[in-house]
């Protein structure tokens, strides 16, 4: 579809926030590229080799899981295609196999009309996400008809958040609050210096609820 996007693996952070079509189509990946990193970062970095790095506390895998990404996978012995949501399986394990490379990115359209959000609260020194949430969220007559939202840097891996209380609501805050109290339950949550595993646990709670609401506040 027209309204959709391809983005070459090699593609530079730098190159991502300077693209119009991604800002026009997708701001959400501009939202989360602004704060990757420093300068040097964004114009050495690659989308492509942070997704397939698997960190799970980078930021673009949640991104990426509530866009519904595609990742194109290209080898000696042919092409394959990997859903998002099944490629992240583990700290800095994916789905590509030892003679693959990552060659692109294909995005579906946005829900009409959606809105979108990410919001990270960050350990001060590194910029790595102590807890972060992706989301986006499209209405229907004020009732929320599409909702899909991913937090990173709580666990093994990026993970959607369950959001069927969502659907059919107004948005209402203590919906939203129901959703972010239930993203955590029965994860097991990391635990290390920078946050002890029930202070991450809080912290993914707030992320969610925030990028939860400033997605409700963009959706037109």
């Amino acid at each position: 579809n027209r309204r959709g996007a391809r983005i070459g693996a090699t593609t530079t952070y730098s190159d991502i926030l300077a693209s119009d079509l991604l800002r026009e189509r997708f701001p959400l990946i501009g939202e989360c590229t602004e704060n990757i990193g420093d300068r040097q970062v964004r114009n050495r970095g690659t989308i492509g080799g942070s997704l397939a790095h698997a960190d799970p506390n980078s930021d673009m895998p949640a991104v990426m899981l509530v866009l519904n990404a595609t990742f194109n996978l290209r080898s000696k012995r042919g092409r394959r295609s990997v859903a998002a949501r099944e490629f992240f399986q583990g700290p800095f394990v994916t789905a590509l196999a030892a003679d693959e490379l990552l060659i692109d990115i294909t995005l579906p359209p946005m829900p009409r009309g959606a809105g979108s959000s990410y919001y990270s609260l960050d350990q001060a020194a590194s910029g790595y996400a102590l807890a972060g949430a992706a989301a986006v969220i499209a209405r229907s007559r004020k009732t929320v008809s599409h909702a899909s939202v991913a937090f990173t840097g709580v666990s093994d891996i990026s993970r959607l958040v369950p959001t069927d209380q969502l659907l059919g609501s107004k948005g209402e805050p203590e919906v939203v609050g129901r959703v972010a109290a239930a993203s955590v339950e029965g994860i097991e949550v990391n635990g290390d210096i920078h946050a002890p595993a029930p202070y991450r646990r809080h912290l993914a709670t707030v992320v969610v609820r925030r990028a939860i609401e400033k997605a409700l506040e963009r959706a037109k």
